[in-house]
């Protein structure tokens, strides 16, 4: 569960969100709303996150592995359950996209910004299909004031086709309480390309602490990414931040190949093999660079192009 509602009394409260004698897991609780300080929630596995983590799918999902298929939905500011009132149905595939079969010959069409996050729920209907499916951005996209939800989790990953087109995602604003986060949260052999990502900020961190596995385009991933950017919005820094494996382009990247693909992001690591471009290399780089910044802890390993090379890299 989840809690939002202020604490107060003549004294501190006492028993935090759990309450007395509680047994709790993955029960999240907003740090503004509550005042309770992350890591002060006063129950095992009681995880404190600031308002904007709380209203995106991918803290849930990633870190809980709650269900947003038949059990929850994602409201304008934080969790709902389907039986409520005036809940919407579970997601079906054709209820998500009203263009396209999800085929390499009719792919899923996207072209507003609630089209790009039913991607993420189209990873959480059984079957798998929307996981596998292919996708086709018909024009820029922007993000400005979206409460975005990462595609893809380590439960539902990313296994599809996604092609921008050459167009834009813009304005990219991401606040996850969990590991594994970006554009896509986890892909496995998946194919991005022709895409184009403007990030305002990424950060990933919970109880206070960052946590790993981010990236701007994914915080894991395993395919072919070909002919991808990610760069800073206008007027904006756009700092990727995370703990270990962290990358401005990707995070971990498992196996597979990189192509003619660039990030220009500053990237921020409280942990370790952390790259301009990727965190963990463990497939093939072509063609492609870093010129963002790198901040690492003293100690900690990284690199302006790539954190750790467990592969090869050529013209790069």
């Amino acid at each position: 569960g989840f809690a939002s509602g202020a604490l107060s009394g003549t004294t501190t409260p006492k028993y935090g969100v759990g309450g007395l004698g509680s047994s709790t897991n993955y029960v999240y609780y907003d740090t503004s709303t509550t005042g309770l300080a992350a890591g002060n929630g006063g129950c095992t596995n009681c995880i404190g996150l600031p308002t904007a983590a709380m209203k995106g799918m991918t803290t849930y999902i990633n870190s809980g592995s709650w269900d947003f298929y038949s059990i929850w939905y994602m409201t304008a500011n934080y969790p709902a359950l389907r039986w409520q009132p005036g809940a919407p149905a579970s997601p079906t595939l054709s209820s998500l996209f009203t263009s396209g079969s999800g085929t390499s010959s009719a792919p899923y069409q996207v072209s507003t910004p609630t089209q790009l996050q039913n991607m993420a729920l189209a990873m959480l209907i059984p079957g798998g299909a929307g996981r596998t499916a292919y996708y086709q951005l018909t024009g820029n996209i922007d993000l400005t004031s979206v409460s975005y939800s990462a595609i893809g989790s380590s439960s539902y990953p990313f296994s599809g086709v996604l092609d921008g087109g050459g167009y834009t995602v813009q304005n990219l604003n991401l606040s996850a309480g969990s590991s594994t986060t970006g554009f896509i949260g986890y892909a496995s052999s998946a194919t991005v390309r022709n895409l184009n990502i403007t990030v305002t900020a990424i950060n990933a961190t919970q109880n206070g602490t960052s946590v790993s596995h981010t990236g701007g385009l994914a915080g894991y991933f395993s395919g072919t990414i070909q002919n991808v950017s990610v760069t800073p919005a206008p007027s904006q820094t756009g700092t990727i931040t995370g703990g270990n494996y962290v990358g401005g382009l990707v995070g971990y990247f498992n196996s597979g190949s990189i192509n003619k693909s660039y990030a220009t992001v500053p990237v921020v690591s409280t942990g370790g093999y952390a790259g301009g471009l990727a965190g963990y290399l463990g497939g093939g780089l072509f063609d492609s660079y870093a010129t963002g910044s790198l901040t690492l802890n003293s100690g900690a390993y990284g690199g302006a192009l790539v954190g750790y090379n467990g592969s090869a890299i050529y013209r790069s």
